[in-house]
């Protein structure tokens, strides 16, 4: 007989972070806390954004592309998009 790979102890931990991680908004604060109205107003924010780079390269590509191909366009909501690394330089 084998012994259990996951102690009970384990798996709850794995549950409560799953449900975490199912309850994140993409602002990095949980939901149930982002809409929690007991915390209206008490939120410390940026005083400007943080640029994404890499968010900034795919969508100046992206407009490219359907610049040079507008026959596409209907099908832009379907595209994927791949990022494969940065260039060394």
């Amino acid at each position: 007989m084998r012994e259990p790979e996951w102690t009970p102890d384990v798996v709850a931990l794995h549950l409560a972070a799953l449900r975490l991680e199912a309850d994140m908004g993409t602002h990095g604060i949980p939901m149930s806390e982002a809409t929690d109205a007991a915390y209206a107003g008490q939120w410390i924010t940026n005083d400007k954004p943080r640029v994404d780079y890499v968010k900034l390269k795919l969508n100046q590509e992206q407009e490219r592309y359907y610049e040079a191909h507008p026959d596409v366009r209907k099908d832009r909501p379907a595209h994927i998009w791949y990022v494969k690394g940065r260039e060394e330089g």
